[in-house]
């Protein structure tokens, strides 16, 4: 057995212990802006090195990435719900701002021009 498809093998026994149904994937890429990432839709934890020190750290990183993810996905719902209600609030506000310029400047202005 190759050293890649050993540790791939380790991790996904490492997976497998702590109840993940993912698979790790090893592709051994040291041009990469990133150490490791998660495909959710398909279940599948890469790690882009096969530097043994480093890749039970990455794969670490990763299964405490997918436990917080939730959590942070929480928040972000959280934020853009504000975010929609502070738009609403902004435009109500611009429409009466509006609405009351075209009332008290607007008018005057429309019958200076037409006397």
């Amino acid at each position: 057995m190759m050293r890649i498809e050993r540790l791939e093998s380790e991790l996904n026994k490492i997976l497998k212990r702590f109840g993940y149904e993912y698979k790790a994937i090893i592709i051994d890429d040291p041009n990469r802006d990133k150490y490791g990432e998660i495909d959710t839709k398909n279940k599948i934890i890469y790690i882009y090195t096969s530097d043994e020190k480093r890749v039970y750290r990455i794969l670490l990183h990763e299964i405490i990435e997918l436990e917080l993810n939730p959590l942070i996905n929480k928040y972000i719902r959280f934020i853009n719900k504000l975010m929609e209600y502070i738009q609403e609030e902004l435009y109500r506000d611009k429409e009466r701002t509006i609405k009351e310029f075209i009332e008290k400047i607007g008018i005057r202005l429309i019958n200076e021009r037409y006397r």
